[in-house]
């Protein structure tokens, strides 16, 4: 079954930012939210597609070093060198969160949905809303487990928050 993006109903572009403004990841070490990876007990993206054989140990050494160097994420950094593709990588992140994944850019979006949660919210807190049924919003992110953000994505909306995990790039191309 083929889902389709519909940018109907989606917000008005915003003004766009100074070079050399804040990035989601200064955004995201103010909140104080660890990436997904540094939570202990959690096992790594990497080890998780080691172990589902997506990925080599020589492609996740070569990652790791480039990540070190760039301070871009690991799946990002895997995608862009060609190692895995973006279902790989997020199939690999909802083993290691423990929640359901899906790809933004092929999902159709209710208008409810959007209207439930207010785009500064939204941006804020690098979250989409894909779903309202009754006072349950689905809201995909890229790092779920911050409470703090959940906490402001239930009050800004009013409504209970179920999480998906998406890609970070995907979330900020549906925003914009």
């Amino acid at each position: 079954m083929a889902l389709i993006f519909s940018s109907k109903g989606s917000w008005p572009k915003p003004p766009t930012a100074a070079p050399g403004g804040p990035s989601r990841r200064d955004s995201r070490e103010r909140r104080g939210a660890p990436p997904p990876a540094a939570i202990p007990g959690r096992a790594t993206l990497g080890s998780i597609l080691l172990e589902r054989e997506v990925i080599t140990e020589a492609q996740l050494n070569a990652a790791i070093e480039q990540q070190r160097r760039t301070g871009r994420r690991i799946g990002h950094v895997l995608i862009d060198m060609g190692a895995t593709t973006q279902d790989a990588v997020l199939g690999a992140l909802s083993v290691q969160l423990g929640m359901p994944a899906m790809r933004i850019n092929a999902y159709t979006v209710e208008s409810a949905a959007l209207h439930a949660l207010p785009e500064k919210v939204a941006r804020k807190h690098g979250a989409f809303p894909v779903q309202k049924v009754g006072t349950m919003l689905t809201v995909a992110l890229a790092i779920p487990a911050d409470l703090e953000t959940l906490d402001d994505l239930r009050f800004a909306s009013g409504c209970e928050i179920r999480t998906v995990v998406a890609l970070e790039d995907e979330i900020a191309l549906a925003i914009d």
